[in-house]
């Protein structure tokens, strides 16, 4: 069996600060676990702190406007230090701003 690279940047980190970890307590465990799948993923250029739209999906199926707070220490490395449910016009207005978590389709990142 082949070994492959699973990280190739050096800094492949996203850190959620205590106050971001205190915020997962007002999701499920279904919907913080696609909170730190999106985070494993996240693929934006950010050069200030700076609030992300995405959604996730409550256990119902229903979808969940969320805000994360963050910003890059360095390429490829990650601060979170905040996340919170939005209202759907707070999650157009982040869409209008351009300010929308990218992803990419694999894991790139770990959460420290």
């Amino acid at each position: 069996m082949a070994l492959q690279q699973k990280f190739l940047e050096e800094n492949n980190s996203v850190l959620l600060l205590e106050k971001a970890i205190a915020s997962l307590a007002l999701f499920s465990e279904n919907e913080s676990e696609q909170i730190f799948d999106k985070l494993e993923k996240v693929n934006n250029r950010i050069v200030i702190n700076t609030h992300l739209g995405t959604f996730i999906y409550d256990d119902d199926n229903n979808p969940k406007f969320v805000r994360i707070g963050m910003y890059e220490k360095k390429k490829g490395e990650y601060i979170v230090n905040s996340i919170e449910q939005i209202d759907s016009d707070t999650f157009l207005d982040l869409i209008l701003e351009k300010n929308i978590l990218n992803t990419k389709s694999e894991s790139i990142r770990i959460i420290v």
